[in-house]
């Protein structure tokens, strides 16, 4: 990855470009769920569009981490729901 590629609050964002790549994939999709809310509600605030995007892509990650990366990382059954 080139360094400086990416602006972040830290100087060290760009030495993990598998984080990096997660984070942008995230950003986007969330860029991605407000432009579609924005379609559905043409009358909501940017805070309303900005977070029911927040709070649709946070399920997103946790769907992931609990159902798909969890069990794979510590077995079928080894959360109760």
């Amino acid at each position: 990855m080139v360094q400086g590629a990416f602006a972040a609050g830290d100087v060290r964002a760009g030495e993990k470009p598998d984080l990096t790549s997660l984070q942008v994939l995230f950003v986007r999709e969330h860029n991605t769920q407000v432009a579609k809310l924005r379609t559905q509600h043409p009358d909501w605030t940017a805070e309303q569009l900005y977070q029911q995007a927040r709070a649709i892509v946070t399920a997103e990650i946790e769907h992931i981490t609990y159902d798909e990366f969890l069990t794979h990382l510590l077995g079928q059954g080894a959360l109760r729901p």
